[in-house]
């Protein structure tokens, strides 16, 4: 089977012999025997550590009962779950134990991997009259533990079966606690059978307080000591011991490895004396050297050190720890090692005496530096002072003269404010006559397009009233002779919100009074249009009645400008285009082409007939303007004034009887009475006098005709009689939709017409 490597709990039995607690404890279970004459089962348990054999369990229990049964073998690893710190009567002796209640088994074949020697515990029982020797401070266990290597401690008073004792423990490797052992055993026996004191081991025996007068001790000094020493100076020593006052003599006897002294004395003090004078040890002893004194220590490559380890013979390692405080490490005999601190103090006492008059002459040093510093800042302070009252003298002659020079700018400031304060208001009240003039001009334009907008309302008007009377004998006879048509009007939505209700049902009632149409009603529609049914007797009265119905009142400019006059248009972030579009209620865009060439741009004006003829005579009184105003500064001479203004207006009314159709254009030249003309007029410009389609003032023949703008206009259309247009669009006018394409009147033939010149 394979072997299982674990991890035992290390420390766990001291912590349990310290009546502590654990958790978790891991151990392993090295061996079990029964008590010889009993029935309790001991167990020896190791924790990776340290090993105890005074485990106990006790008979009868359910850990008894596996133990018996082998359901725990030797070198098992287990798991202690309950247990008790106690003591307990063992080979008719009290010893302290531990009761183990509760015990797993985790492994049975498991290697616990270490590379320690495992310590032994052990507990001696010592009377309490002689605790009193077993102290920490005491000889008695300094010699136990030079003579075995063990550790010893005294355990703290607890409530045992006996309380008349304590317990010594004893933990190491098991040889040096079998001499530990042995050696507490031969003290307690010497204690029994003498009051004497004795200290033995290998390096030093003390005797106990004796009843008798004299008192003796005995040492034991090893041969390589007093080899070392040198017999000359050992033997020394045994006189001077011998010398001392209250000592009656010194016993010798050598063994093969020491050389043993019985001193007898009259009191303990003269002994201990005399022990001290004899006794050799190889020793190492620890001195700090307080780290402002380290350096009379190591300067001079350990000058001081070097002489130290020659005279002493012994050796000096210094080593620097740099917390304050350097300790030298000294080892040698104890005797050399006395004399050599006794040294070492006194070196400390003139490193003391050489850093107090390093100081003393260093304070000499600061206190002439610092009244040297002193005088230098004293006469620098009055230097700095005769700078300051010279410089405050400075000040007050230049704040004077800046005085001075601030009231005269502030003189001339004031002159030159006050001009420019009069200069400011003559070009704030010419600027207001400006306006004022300018608002009046642009007052006068609008008054004078929405009178033109008027009348040309009540022409369209009065020919379609003359329209309708022309042709009332003809509808009459289709009633006569004809059956009964109907059609279908679409009327859109966006047409409806553009002129509103009361418009609409004014074009309906209208529709309704036209001759020859009988009724027009409502039929349904959509999202996106209205849908009316009309009735009557002649198919020419329905079409006059659904073109009444979608009256034309949408009407759309092309303004052709030079760049020169579309940087007037928008400047000031369009402030001109802005101003007519949002007086006017008009959709403005600026776009590229025209006549103007490649480089030439054109204004783009949608809306009403009213607002867009509005907008026109706005557009018309700017450029005027402009052109006035380069006139008047000389920019422009008579040959530049038509390059500069350039602008030609091209209108489209877009009636929605036909969709489908694109609309007819108009051409809108100048108003002979607007502010263009005349600025025109005086840049002897040929710019033509404008009238709108609507007006019929112009002659009948010798126009170009305003569709295609290239052959003479020499047809006219029959009521309304429009002579604006060429034989060819004419015709295609009247076949397309029946009508006149200038007043959108009902047509019913073309007719060529001559002019007398």
């Amino acid at each position: 089977m394979m072997a299982v490597t674990v991890t035992l709990t290390s420390g766990a039995l001291m912590a349990m012999l310290d009546q502590k607690t654990p958790t978790n404890i891991t151990v392993q279970l090295l061996a079990t025997a029964l008590l010889p004459g009993s029935t309790t089962r001991l167990l020896r348990l190791y924790d990776g550590q340290n090993s105890f054999y005074r485990c106990l369990c006790v008979p009868g229990s359910d850990l008894f009962e596996q133990l018996n049964s082998g359901a725990f073998p030797d070198c098992s690893i287990v798991a202690i779950d309950s247990f008790q710190c106690t003591t307990a009567i063992i080979k008719g002796a009290e010893s302290r134990v531990l009761l183990i209640r509760k015990m797993q088994r985790i492994a049975c074949n498991a290697i616990h991997v270490t590379r320690k020697i495992p310590l032994a515990i052990k507990f001696v029982r010592v009377p309490n009259h002689h605790s009193a020797f077993f102290t920490e401070t005491g000889s008695v266990l300094r010699d136990i533990r030079n003579i075995s290597g063990a550790t010893i401690q005294v355990e703290v008073p607890t409530p045992l079966t006996d309380s008349s004792a304590r317990f010594l423990r004893i933990v190491g490797e098991i040889t040096a606690v079998r001499k530990a052992e042995d050696r507490v055993t031969a003290w307690l026996a010497s204690f029994e059978k003498s009051a004497n004191l004795i200290v033995a081991g290998n390096n030093t025996s003390v005797a106990a307080v004796s009843p008798s007068p004299n008192k003796t001790c005995s040492v034991d000094i090893p041969l390589t000591s007093i080899t070392r020493l040198g017999d000359d100076r050992h033997q020394a020593n045994i006189r001077a011991a011998l010398a001392l006052p209250g000592i009656s003599g010194i016993q010798t006897s050598t063994s093969k490895a020491a050389r043993t002294y019985i001193i007898t004395g009259a009191d303990v003090a003269v002994v201990a004396r005399a022990r001290d004078l004899l006794y050799l040890e190889l020793v190492q002893e620890v001195m700090a050297i307080p780290a402002p004194h380290w350096s009379h220590f190591t300067r001079n490559n350990s000058a001081v050190l070097k002489a130290l380890q020659t005279r002493f013979n012994v050796t000096a390692h210094p080593e620097k720890a740099g917390d304050g405080h350097n300790p030298v490490r000294l080892k040698g005999l104890n005797v050399d090692i006395r004399l050599a601190m006794a040294h070492i103090t006194k070196e400390l006492e003139v490193a003391r005496e050489q850093a107090a008059q390093e100081t003393e002459r260093k304070a000499l040093r600061v206190e002439a530096e610092r009244a040297t510093k002193e005088q230098a800042r004293a006469k620098a302070k009055a230097e700095k002072a005769a700078q300051k009252m010279e410089k405050q003298a400075e000040a007050v002659r230049n704040k004077a003269l800046l005085a001075e020079q601030a009231a005269r700018q502030e003189r001339e400031r004031a002159e030159a404010a006050a001009r420019l304060e009069a200069i400011r208001r003559a070009e704030e009240a010419a600027r207001r006559e400006r306006e004022r003039a300018e608002a009046a001009a642009r007052l006068e334009a609008i008054r004078r397009t929405e009178e033109a907008a008027r009348q040309e309302r009540a022409r369209i008007e009065s020919v379609r009233q003359e329209s309708l009377r022309l042709k009332a004998p003809c509808l009459a006879t289709a009633a006569a002779t004809t059956s009964s048509f109907s059609l279908i009007v679409e009327v859109p939505i966006a047409l409806y919100d553009r002129v509103g209700h009361v418009q609409h049902e004014a074009n309906l009632q209208a529709a309704r009074t036209v001759p020859g149409v009988s009724s027009v009603d409502m039929t349904g529609g959509g999202s996106t249009t209205m849908n009316y049914a009309l009735r009557g007797s002649c198919r020419m009265a329905l079409e006059t009645g659904r073109d009444i119905i979608l009256a034309a009142s949408k009407l759309s400019l092309h303004v052709d400008l030079s760049m020169v006059m579309l940087k007037k248009f928008t400047e000031n972030r369009y402030h001109l285009m802005n101003s007519i579009r949002k007086d006017c209620n008009v959709v403005i865009t600026p776009q590229k082409g025209g006549t103007q060439g490649p480089k030439g741009r054109r204004l783009f004006v949608v809306g009403t007939r009213e607002n867009v003829l509005a907008a026109s005579g706005r557009i018309h009184d700017a450029i005027g303007r402009v052109v006035g105003g380069l006139h008047s500064s000389g920019v422009v001479d008579s040959q530049a004034g038509a390059a500069v203004v350039g602008s030609t207006i091209t209108g489209h009314l877009n009636g929605p009887s036909a969709p489908d159709a694109g609309p007819s254009n108009v051409l809108i030249g100048f108003h002979s009475g607007s502010a263009i003309s005349a600025g025109l007029q005086d840049c002897q410009s040929s710019v033509s006098g404008w009238t709108t389609v609507a007006q019929s003032q112009s002659k009948i023949t010798g126009g170009d005709c305003i569709i295609c703008q290239e052959k003479p206009s020499t047809t006219s259309f029959v009521p309304c009689g429009h002579v604006y247009f060429c034989l060819p669009c004419a015709e295609k006018a009247f076949l397309a939709k029946k009508e006149c394409p200038a007043c959108r009147g009902v047509s019913i033939m073309v007719m060529r017409t001559f002019s007398n010149a």
